[in-house]
């Protein structure tokens, strides 16, 4: 994203999210709490509020169904998903002792809120670029108040790792097993960002976690969703929220084991949908194919042994 604006693809997820709550109301694959977040955060700029407000209408459902007809069909639902997988991995891990988690390009997203306000003795740690951060943070002391447990800091991870953020956050523990979450962050960064980052991650602490999504390759060679859409690239293109970094579901494993980090499995849209919407009846069942989540787990080192 470019300096100084805060990330466009932050308010499009965060109506993604919307739009499935108010379109799917029988699903419940939202919470009421995380659609008040949201839709609270959303409010945070003017965009945003066009956003809300439309989405609460059913003409601006429509509208929203009809542009993502001529983008990537899908997204929307698949956000949701992946955002409920990826909060079960957390989720697991705290209730295995994790007492740390580290939440890398949070957008709008309340995974952070909601868990630091459900549990007082975890501490969540969110990094985000200054420009989002600066709409995010007041607006999160507005809607939850001071939350001591909570920590937002704003950090460019396209040009800084997450170790030299949290350098200067006190809360931070690099000796304690901890929960990272990379969602919809990799795919933007630089493919040496992205090696860094992962490596860095390695060298944490032993049976840390980290839930994180890529995308795939094209056969063109690009990195996309298995059905781009012309008209998303270039909306990308043009607020500098390109595509750059992507790996193979098939790969992934050899490419991280080096770093310290073993696989312990992805979800694509097939296994999302066994897991999440069986037995579930939704209008807009389709769900985005390319993108997938992973849970990578930090082994423990010989030399510690």
């Amino acid at each position: 994203m470019r300096d100084g604006r805060p990330s466009e693809t932050a308010i499009i997820i965060a109506g993604g999210i919307a739009l499935v709550a108010h379109a799917e109301t029988d699903s419940q694959l939202v919470g009421a709490r995380e659609l008040e977040l949201t839709e609270r955060l959303l409010a945070s700029s003017l965009r945003g509020r066009l956003v809300r407000t439309s989405l609460r209408t059913r003409p601006g459902r429509l509208l929203a169904r009809a542009i993502e007809s001529i983008s990537v069909r899908g997204t929307p639902l698949h956000w949701v998903l992946r955002k409920r997988c990826i909060e079960d991995d957390v989720r697991a891990a705290i209730t295995r002792g994790t007492r740390q988690v580290v939440i890398l390009g949070g957008g709008l997203d309340t995974l952070s809120v909601r868990l630091a306000e459900t549990d007082p003795s975890l501490s969540v740690i969110e990094i985000d670029h200054p420009a989002t951060h600066a709409r995010k943070a007041p607006c999160v002391r507005t809607l939850a108040g001071e939350l001591p447990n909570l920590h937002l800091l704003p950090g460019n991870l396209e040009h800084a790792s997450p170790g030299e953020v949290l350098s200067a956050c006190r809360a931070f523990d690099p000796t304690a097993r901890t929960a990272f979450v990379a969602e919809g962050l990799l795919m933007y960064l630089s493919p040496q960002r992205v090696g860094a980052l992962l490596a860095w991650v390695g060298s944490c602490a032993p049976g840390s976690t980290l839930a994180m999504t890529s995308l795939g390759v094209t056969t063109d060679g690009r990195v996309n969703f298995d059905r781009p859409s012309r008209i998303a690239d270039a909306f990308l293109r043009l607020r500098g929220e390109s595509f750059t970094w992507g790996e193979e579901r098939a790969s992934l494993a050899v490419r991280v084991a080096p770093l310290g980090l073993e696989l312990v499995r992805t979800l694509a849209h097939d296994e999302l949908a066994t897991s999440y919407l069986q037995g579930r009846t939704l209008r807009r069942p389709q769900l985005a194919r390319g993108e997938y989540v992973a849970l990578l787990r930090v082994i423990e080192r010989t030399d510690e042994r």
